[in-house]
């Protein structure tokens, strides 16, 4: 089945995704200017913090009747579409990635977006798989003709813990558990690549 209006769909996620990303970080803290020590190297970041965007994405590569790669269609590139997977039964996948630029703010994000689709009639699941930790949303949804459809989502969170990936995926209402199967299929197939 396609759908005219996709990246309406997908507008709406990142939309969503970004407010809440926002919404999570704390506020800038002005700290009280420091007397000025000799130049010194920077120390590492302690484990778990981050300066910057994550380095990190995730792929699929060899799962078994999914194709795809690192470039999206029928998005706008400032939606932070990653990569883009078709499935042979024709179910597409898009990877979203929201950075974050604090570790604290994850729990937070993954908590709204939770909170958000709750709301909205949807359901939310955490649960392990392949050794990843996985929040899954599913939400009904209308498309842009009215039909009933499912937006399934899993919340994956990079190893660097400086990105939040949304591997999302809109299906006709019907085929969601069909298509749930296919995403999971996907999932355990995960595996981290340099962005």
């Amino acid at each position: 089945m396609k759908f005219q209006n996709l990246s309406l769909v997908f507008a709406l996620v990142f939309a969503l995704v970004f407010a809440l990303v926002v919404s999570a970080c704390p506020a800038p803290v002005e700290a009280p200017p420091a007397p000025a020590p000799a130049p010194a190297p920077a120390p590492a970041s302690p484990p778990g913090t981050s300066t910057g965007p994550s380095s990190q994405a995730v792929v699929f590569a060899g799962a078994p009747e999914w194709k795809g790669g690192r470039t999206c269609t029928d998005v706008r590139p400032e939606d932070g579409c990653d990569s883009q997977w078709l499935h042979a039964s024709g179910q597409v996948v898009r990877v979203f990635i929201a950075d974050v630029k604090e570790q604290r703010a994850l729990d937070a994000f993954v908590d709204r977006l939770a909170k958000d689709v709750a709301a909205q009639g949807g359901v939310v699941d955490r649960f392990q798989q392949e050794g990843l930790t996985l929040i899954r949303f599913l939400q009904p949804i209308k498309g842009d003709k009215g039909q009933d459809l499912a937006s399934l989502s899993y919340a994956l969170i990079a190893p660097d813990r400086r990105a939040v990936h949304l591997i999302t995926s809109i299906v006709a209402f019907d085929a969601q558990k069909d298509a749930d199967a296919n995403v999971r299929g996907l999932l355990a197939h995960a595996a981290w690549t340099t962005r």
